[in-house]
């Protein structure tokens, strides 16, 4: 029952999903997305990892084939984390299991490695995937410069830049945003309470960076520096 119980909420959150967020979810633009992410399409991401962790480790395979379409839309979409977060977890399992040995089988580290890559690489692509052109989306897998460019904007990267912008042009938002980002934090409060909200990686992004092509990693250092200065990183 509790195989049903799931295909049943994922199910229904994505529908609910599509309806809260609109057109905007299949946008081309991450930004649009982000922007467009309600409640629903937390939860449906949420359950969504939830199933595929469960229904994997259980070899539940028909189960499995349905929770990896879902997985696989939430990829389409822009969110690379969410399988990368339902990777980890399996690995992690399959670790608590069969302990460190599982990562010495040659096979296993191949399939790591090349997961690895499609996380790193996908961010590059999936605007044209979205688009429909997988033409372009090939090439820029095998352009020596694209691929350069793909570790020049990745995570790492990316954060510290917020962080660097943030002190070195002493950057400020209202200390109040960060109460409000703890209320809105709430199930179902942004909804109920009409509070004004922009997250901090938006604010900075429009404002300093408004050309770049691709969404801002967050970086809860930044946040709290321009919010509250040294004490607020301390904090």
């Amino acid at each position: 029952h509790t195989d049903i119980s799931l295909v049943i909420i994922v199910s229904i959150l994505l529908v609910g999903a599509i309806i809260d967020s609109g057109a905007e979810l299949f946008s081309e633009d991450k930004l649009d997305v982000l922007a467009a992410q309600g409640r629903f399409l937390i939860f449906y991401d949420a359950f969504v990892q939830i199933a595929f962790f469960l229904f994997f480790i259980q070899r539940k395979y028909l189960f499995t084939l349905f929770a990896t379409l879902n997985l696989a839309f939430i990829v389409y979409i822009g969110f690379r984390f969410s399988l990368a977060n339902s990777a980890i977890a399996i690995i992690a399992y399959y670790l608590s299991v069969n302990g460190m040995k599982f990562l010495y089988k040659p096979l296993n580290l191949l399939y790591l490695s090349s997961f690895a890559i499609f996380i790193l690489m996908y961010k590059s692509v999936y605007i044209f995937v979205k688009l429909g052109r997988f033409d372009i989306a090939k090439d820029r897998l095998f352009d020596f410069s694209a691929i350069r460019g793909i570790f020049y904007s990745s995570e790492p990267f990316v954060t510290q830049l917020v962080l660097n912008t943030t002190v070195t042009q002493n950057y400020k938002i209202p200390a109040t945003e960060l109460f409000i980002n703890y209320v809105l934090a709430i199930p179902l409060a942004s909804y109920l309470i009409p509070l004004p909200f922009e997250d901090y990686v938006f604010d900075i992004q429009s404002r300093i960076y408004p050309g770049l092509s691709f969404g801002l990693a967050s970086n809860i250092y930044a946040q709290f520096y321009a919010a509250m200065g040294i004490f607020g990183v301390v904090f």
